[in-house]
């Protein structure tokens, strides 16, 4: 049995959701939560493989997080978000991570552009009129 990279991210939101209920003040300050999104970022997410595979379920990912989100609304319509019953729910937690996975999995192959190099940057200021305002030539010549 081949464990593939989409269903190890995806059980991931387990060791997400227990750590939303660590280092938690005033259930707003959600410090364990907040570490391990950013440790996830840093070392996993980073990744073009990881990016890579996401992107390959975009469409399926975006679709889990629309009906997660119906089911979501459907569930806790007119309650408040700031209730302990809505925020330390399951249904939350997996509707925030799914749809995290789906925006990076969407946005992977429209964002990934190579970086401009310095002398293409300094020949497009050079058309523009940045320099010669900056020099306090007339705007218009």
């Amino acid at each position: 049995m081949i464990i593939t990279i989409i269903w190890v991210l995806l059980f991931l939101y387990i060791p997400c959701l227990g750590c939303a209920q660590i280092l938690n003040f005033m259930y707003t300050f959600r410090n364990g939560l907040f570490m391990i999104l950013f440790l996830l970022g840093y070392f996993v997410f980073s990744h073009d493989k990881v990016q890579e595979e996401l992107e390959k379920h975009n469409i399926v990912l975006l679709i889990a997080a629309i009906v997660l989100f119906v089911i979501e609304i459907q569930k806790f319509w007119r309650k408040s978000f700031a209730d302990l019953k809505v925020i330390n729910n399951y249904l939350v937690f997996l509707y925030g991570w799914i749809m995290m996975l789906a925006v990076i999995a969407n946005f992977k192959g429209r964002t990934s552009t190579p970086p401009m190099k310095l002398r293409n940057i300094y020949e497009l200021l050079k058309k523009s009129n940045t320099f010669r305002i900056v020099k306090g030539e007339p705007y218009h010549k």
